[in-house]
């Protein structure tokens, strides 16, 4: 049996979290949300302690209190530049030059989106990890 690939949902809005792991959770069998977290500070503390199963791919807002999207990216590029992150933004904006130069930025999402949107977007993803590399 394959394991399961792990999933970081940071999101300061618990809602909105809990929607997102549902979604994960009814849909996409391949994944586990292995960590959730309310801004960058508690992602990197929970990262930190040992305790939770590193994610290979973690679904990031930008907007939070204490420690936002953009530096909390800016601390897994030099920290945990092996686990990728997929932006989920209310922000309509263009993604700065330096998020799509950085190839652990997988993609860029509204939170507008219809969920089978997102679901096609991790699937994407995880099927990309597990493909075999030619």
């Amino acid at each position: 049996m394959q394991e399961k690939m792990h999933i970081a949902v940071v999101d300061d809005h618990p809602w909105f979290r809990k929607i997102l792991v549902e979604i994960i959770k009814q849909h996409i069998p391949q994944c586990t949300v292995s960590l959730q977290a309310g801004n960058g500070k508690e992602l990197i503390n929970r990262l930190s302690s040992g305790e939770y199963d590193l994610p290979e791919l973690i679904l990031l807002d930008l907007q939070m209190p204490f420690m936002n999207g953009y530096e909390t990216m800016e601390f897994l590029m030099v920290n945990y530049p092996q686990i990728k992150v997929m932006v989920l933004t209310l922000d309509h904006k263009e993604p700065p030059a330096w998020i799509v130069q950085k190839t652990n930025v997988v993609g860029w999402l509204y939170k507008n989106i219809e969920a089978p949107t997102l679901i096609e977007a991790i699937q994407s993803f995880s099927q990309s990890m597990t493909s075999p590399r030619n």
